[in-house]
């Protein structure tokens, strides 16, 4: 997520760009099921 605030390409941040947001968003939900996964199993 850090990155895609940071890095630029044609003179915007990357993460402007909506497929770049989707993908956070994508990797952020399956971050947040690995955690419910692993406190579930504990």
């Amino acid at each position: 997520m850090e990155y895609a605030k940071v890095r630029v390409q044609f003179g915007r941040a990357i993460g402007w760009y909506q497929p770049v947001k989707h993908g956070c968003a994508d990797m952020y939900s399956v971050w947040e099921q690995a955690q419910s996964a692993v406190r579930y199993a504990a």
